[in-house]
């Protein structure tokens, strides 16, 4: 197996590591998990009680104490408790699922929850019982975040409240078939529910979460400090960050009690499956230890939104693009460590892990810069896909070489240009001639990421920053160290037009202040003035 470093230090799990993405970029990322999912598994980690090997000492938010990190047992997972809220999703999905996927004991505990609602509502008779529980159904239903043709239990919500947060369900259909006469209270005592599957969210927020963890074991490293020196950043701006993320989410959830109290008001119509559910521990896996400085950027982009007043639901996808474009960074990062395609030298020419993005604008005219920047989304796959053959992954001896390769590139270069696609950071979707752009919502988180609400910076520097976090080049020396980055044995140069474009969108967008022909300033104005309640 490889050699890759890992936090927490899990090397017995190398018998379900065989997978060299896995090996590489860590327990896991996976193609099938929604956009969506990523931040919804990382506020489940975030906000669930956890520990390490004494659940009497389980710590209940937010991040462990450096004393944990610094003690954290060999072999020894992070585990965490999250609530299915099973009851709530009941609720909320049932009316709206696929008849084929409602148990007949699904549909008779639902009307007996309406019952205990119903018993539990006083009305001015303005609206029925029935109409005030329908109302409830649709506002919960209307937070779906992944709904599909998923079984009602397996639906996410969007994570605008605390608690529509929710640990993953599976209802067993083909045994649940096999005993249509089942109550609801044996399917749950039975097992015919299950919670500690990794099914829909496959662990890629967990990863973004241990990700942080990592980063807070090299808070006081040299190593750190010579990070923040050469990429330009004040000295403790990841200690600030962490920090920010856990006000900033404590804030934000404090925005929609209005919310959780309705969800409480559900459930405690159905207080009795919570007491038959046997809450079990869900495992996180392990990311990278080389990934801090990734961790480092993405905790620096997290915070800043957080700290942003803008519209909940908003925020929420905000926050979603930050989770996927750390997926993204995360597996080029890795992937450029660890590739026999790229030099130090060529490493020292990308962004801050060592790569390039050559991203346009949707509209692009422009034959040479087009084709640039399909050769450089190629090469991007092309370094991902040598690293997932580094010489030190060896396959499991009972593994046929063709399908071993192919799980891994299912999770490698495959992933990352389908989970981009998904966002429309890569167009087209279907078809030849694929490259990188940035959308006018892609363009708007990064704005938000990289410049904290209420200041400013030069578009030079918010060019600078955007070369730095994720190697995207729009013009000028970045552009043209990108170019090299992507013909490394070609003396190519293009034409400089990428400024216009990106000046002229962020100008529609509001994002703009031009101070004169030559200077701009790109603002983030969504700050609260001192003295604002």
């Amino acid at each position: 197996m490889t050699t890759v470093p890992r936090f927490p230090e899990l090397h017995h799990q190398r018998i379900v590591d065989d997978n060299p993405a896995i090996q590489i970029f860590g327990r896991r990322f996976y193609k099938d998990q929604t956009e969506i999912e990523y931040l919804v598994e990382f506020l489940l980690v975030f906000l669930s009680p956890k520990h390490i090997n004494n659940p009497d000492a389980s710590w209940d938010k937010r991040f462990p104490d450096r004393e944990i990190l610094e003690q954290w047992p060999a072999n020894t997972p992070l585990k965490y408790v999250p609530e299915p809220k099973l009851g709530l999703k009941l609720f909320s999905f049932l009316g709206s699922s696929k008849l084929e996927t409602r148990h007949e004991c699904h549909k008779k505990h639902f009307k007996q929850m309406l019952a205990n609602l119903k018993d539990r509502i006083d009305t001015d008779h303005t609206l029925s019982e029935d109409e005030v529980l329908e109302i409830l159904e649709q506002l919960l239903c209307g937070f779906v975040g992944v709904a599909a043709n998923r079984t009602w239990c397996t639906q996410v919500y969007l994570p605008v409240s605390q608690r529509l947060i929710a640990g993953e369900t599976i209802w067993k259909r083909v045994q649940g078939n096999k005993n249509p006469d089942i109550t609801w209270e044996d399917a749950v005592a039975q097992g015919l529910f299950t919670f500690t599957q990794h099914d829909f969210l496959a662990r890629g927020g967990e990863v973004l979460y241990l990700q942080l963890c990592n980063l807070m074991r090299f808070f006081k490293t040299s190593d750190l400090q010579m990070f923040e020196q050469k990429h330009g950043f004040d000295p403790g701006d990841a200690k600030k960050s962490i920090k920010a993320i856990n006000i900033g989410l404590d804030s934000f959830f404090q925005q929609t009690t209005a919310i959780d109290e309705l969800c409480r008001w559900v459930e405690s119509a159905d207080k009795k499956t919570q007491d038959l559910i046997q809450r079990q521990p869900a495992q996180c896996g392990w990311c990278p230890e080389e990934s801090w400085k990734e961790a480092y950027l993405f905790a620096h982009e997290f915070a800043n939104i957080c700290r942003c007043v803008i519209d909940p639901l908003e925020k929420v996808e905000m926050l979603t693009l930050c989770c996927v474009f750390q997926v993204l960074r995360s597996l080029c990062a890795q992937a450029c460590r660890y590739s026999d395609f790229l030099t130090d030298t060529l490493f020292e020419l990308g962004g801050a892990n060592g790569f390039s993005w050559i991203v346009t604008t949707e509209k692009l005219d422009d034959p040479a810069m087009r084709e640039t920047a399909k050769k450089n989304l190629v090469r991007m796959q092309e370094i991902i896909h040598s690293a997932l053959r580094h010489p030190d992954i060896i396959p499991p001896a009972n593994a046929g070489r063709t399908n071993y390769e192919k799980k891994a590139d299912e999770q490698g270069h495959e992933l990352f240009v389908q989970l981009s696609k998904r966002i429309g950071f890569i167009i087209p979707r279907t078809g030849p001639g694929a490259r990188m752009v940035i959308s006018d919502t892609i363009l708007r988180y990064f704005v938000l990421a990289l410049i904290p609400p209420g200041e400013k910076r030069t578009l030079q520097s918010f060019e600078e920053r955007l070369y730095c976090h994720y190697g995207i080049a729009i013009s000028g020396k970045s552009l043209e160290k990108a170019v090299q980055w992507t013909h490394p044995r070609q003396n190519l140069k293009v034409s400089n037009t990428g400024e216009n474009w990106i000046e002229q969108n962020l100008l529609a967008a509001g994002f703009l202040i031009p101070l004169s022909d030559a200077v701009s300033q790109v603002h983030n104005p969504f700050f609260k003035p001192e003295g604002n309640n």
